[in-house]
């Protein structure tokens, strides 16, 4: 007897079905910060409406083509350096182009998890390309910001200024033992004895201990 494959269709989820879960996701992600919360915080309820709003724009249309999570985090890389490259030119026209794509690029950045719900996608891989593109664009902002600072003073001491930013957060320690836990988690096959020992180990600060065991709870 021949067996069939019979692919499964995906379902197709709906604008406002999307919009309901993510705000509802982002809502629970951040609820220390209170991040729709106009009255305390004006400026990053305003960002964050905007961002979860674009961001399911972009998950609606990509849910039914062969784009997965990752290219979307890939996106989020590309704009950032691209962000950075434009801001250190002396060219106007780029540098208003650098702050539009700086400000776009967390659009995909927020749209990468959800896309990753919905396909089934979620990886370890794309968690540490996520927080490794946040750091390549921290990266690239400081760079051509402070390249953009020297271009229109023509002083000197801007360069040096990025290169001493970089290097403290480059030896930033904190975030060494964040990024190493990562890495760790991507080797780990067994997930529930790395947050046993992440829940036992002194050698994590509280506060980025605390953000990994949120960051991972859904793995």
């Amino acid at each position: 007897m021949i067996k069939k494959n019979i692919k499964k269709k995906t379902k197709f989820i709906g604008f406002n079905k999307l919009r309901k879960v993510h705000y509802k996701t982002q809502k629970k992600k951040w609820k220390e910060i209170e991040i729709l919360n106009w009255k305390k915080n004006p400026y990053t309820t305003l960002k964050s409406i905007f961002y979860i709003e674009t961001s399911v724009l972009i998950v609606y249309f990509s849910q039914f083509t062969k784009i997965s999570p990752n290219q979307l985090t890939f996106v989020y890389i590309i704009l950032g350096v691209i962000g950075g490259l434009f801001l250190a030119s002396d060219n106007n026209l780029l540098i208003l182009i650098s702050i539009f794509f700086i400000f776009i690029k967390g659009s995909f950045d927020w749209a990468d998890g959800l896309l990753a719900r919905i396909k089934n996608q979620i990886s370890s891989l794309g968690n540490l390309l996520d927080n490794w593109g946040a750091k390549v664009g921290s990266y690239s902002f400081f760079a051509g910001f402070g390249y953009y600072l020297y271009n229109k003073s023509n002083n000197e001491i801007f360069l040096l200024l990025i290169i001493f930013i970089i290097f403290l957060k480059s030896i930033d320690l904190k975030d060494y033992s964040y990024h190493l836990a990562m890495y760790e988690f991507t080797k780990e096959k067994d997930k529930k004895k790395f947050f046993q020992r992440l829940n036992l180990s002194d050698n994590l600060f509280p506060r980025k201990k605390y953000n990994l065991l949120k960051h991972f709870k859904n793995f």
